[in-house]
């Protein structure tokens, strides 16, 4: 196979999921001979985009506002410069990068990354429906004419957009995430300690941790919820929420404050080193109740974490079968504190899952067994030639 050059157009480089995935397996595909060019609306304060430029791959800001301007930027630079494909992540980019490829000869595609249109996030009380039906008619109708292919990172993503885009199954090839196993060394006795000391966790507290924006689908009061039927039935636990501020942060806060849990919850609000603080954590909770696929899910295996996780497709795709805990309903705060009562009571079995989860992450998400994959996939959407 040839070399390709492949021009990546994504929102940010800020700590988001779709952000980190990039960043990780970009270097691999330049170790694999891609020729790459990254193009961001924005850079944000926290992020990866140095990540990139030391590994010595160009990203660049478009300078331009407005939508037009943008467009006008972009596919001079695609004409310019005649990548064989442009990749394109999160949906002002989608939307953009569509746009400006449009009768330039240069292939789009497009990563599906999320569950955005189903009706969990039509439940958010802050979404204005008639817009989200406005932003899901135009996904789809640039997607269906202006893409040649898509690339799901998730079965889940994929089923989610043959159901509310309408796209054909054949357009749509689903290449899983991962992330680099460099990142996450299990943690041993002494780092574990050392951790738990920065996080200030007594030896004997149970330490539930949760990484995630503040937002209505990541459940996290879903989550306060079940904490405080722990903490009133005698456990010693704590939990630690990371992540950025979002809509949800004031609800969230008020929640903890009502239920008198202050001196049970943290809320440090983007923790950089996400990994040492999973090394001090006992369990890993996910109640979202939509995901696209979760990587947070993948760096708590990475690190030997047991996981308790709400049951939706994406957790039941990563996790289903593989673990003895089983996923639990999303929203019932009951059913997610009776869980964890039972698994923080039993140190044996959150060992021997936790064990298993890594064994699993190593086997199927390390980036650099995605990364062969996705070069399949830019290989036959450049041989394809551009989209009609």
């Amino acid at each position: 196979m040839k070399p390709l050059k492949v021009a990546y157009l994504i929102d940010s480089l800020g700590a988001g999921g779709s952000e980190r995935s990039l960043a990780e397996t970009l270097p691999h595909l330049v170790d694999a001979g891609i020729e790459p060019r990254v193009f961001v609306l924005s850079e944000p304060e926290h992020g990866f985009a140095h990540l990139l430029r030391d590994h010595g791959i160009e990203v660049s800001l478009i300078p331009e506002s407005g939508w037009w301007a943008r467009r006008v930027y972009l596919r001079r630079q695609l004409l310019s410069w005649r990548p064989d494909l442009l990749h394109t992540t999160l949906f002002d980019s989608d939307i953009l990068g569509r746009l400006s490829a449009w009768g330039s000869g240069v292939p789009v595609v497009s990563s599906l990354v999320g569950v955005g249109y189903e009706p969990a996030r039509f439940a958010d009380p802050r979404i204005k429906r008639w817009r989200l039906k406005t932003v899901q008619w135009l996904d789809s109708v640039t997607g269906r004419h202006l893409n040649a292919h898509f690339h799901a990172v998730s079965q889940a993503a994929k089923d989610s957009a043959i159901r509310r885009l309408g796209l054909a199954p054949e357009r749509v090839t689903v290449v899983r995430r991962g992330r680099d196993v460099d990142r996450f060394a299990a943690p041993d006795a002494g780092r574990r300690a050392a951790a738990r000391r920065t996080w200030r966790v007594a030896d004997d507290e149970i330490l539930l941790v949760n990484v995630g924006r503040q937002t209505f689908h990541k459940a996290q009061i879903v989550l306060v919820e079940a904490l405080d039927g722990l903490v009133r039935s005698g456990l010693p636990v704590r939990l630690v929420i990371a992540g950025h501020e979002g809509p949800s942060s004031a609800e969230l806060a008020a929640s903890v404050a009502a239920h008198g849990l202050d001196s049970h919850v943290r809320l440090p609000g983007h923790v950089e080193d996400v990994p040492g603080l999973l090394a001090a954590a006992d369990i890993f909770v996910f109640p979202s109740r939509l995901e696209g696929f979760p990587g947070a899910v993948l760096e708590a295996m990475a690190m030997g974490l047991p996981i308790v996780a709400a049951d939706i497709p994406a957790t039941r795709e990563i996790l289903g079968k593989l673990q003895d805990v089983p996923l639990v309903a999303p929203e019932s705060a009951t059913e997610l504190a009776t869980t964890l009562e039972r698994l923080a009571t039993d140190q044996g079995r959150r060992e021997r899952l936790g064990a298993r989860n890594r064994e699993i992450f190593l086997q199927r998400y390390d980036v650099r067994k995605t990364v062969p994959e996705l070069l399949e996939l830019y290989h036959q959407v450049a041989g394809n030639g551009a989209s009609e």
